[in-house]
């Protein structure tokens, strides 16, 4: 069974919503996830703010700090191809 989560928000939380929705994926998660600090337009976008409070939370309750890089720091991607030629 398909469960369907109905949202309400108002016009102007749904104009803050369309904003974001036309940004880079990549420079969203940056700014998402604190590697980047974000512009002050999207810093200032209740939307951006709730959705980064979620996120943090999130990678704050699940993943523990040594996998993930230090604020303002980007997050470094090692292929499993890295990782045997390390070990081996």
């Amino acid at each position: 069974m398909m469960t369907t989560l109905r949202v309400t928000m108002s016009s102007t939380l749904q104009d803050h919503l369309v904003v974001l929705r036309f940004k880079e994926d990549p420079d969203l998660w940056k700014w998402l996830t604190g590697q980047e600090q974000p512009p002050e337009t999207v810093n200032s976008n209740p939307v951006f703010s709730a959705v980064r409070d979620k996120v943090m939370g999130n990678l704050n309750s699940h993943a523990s700090p040594e996998t993930r890089a230090a604020p303002g720091k980007p997050w470094v991607r090692v292929s499993w191809e890295a990782m045997g030629k390390r070990m081996g």
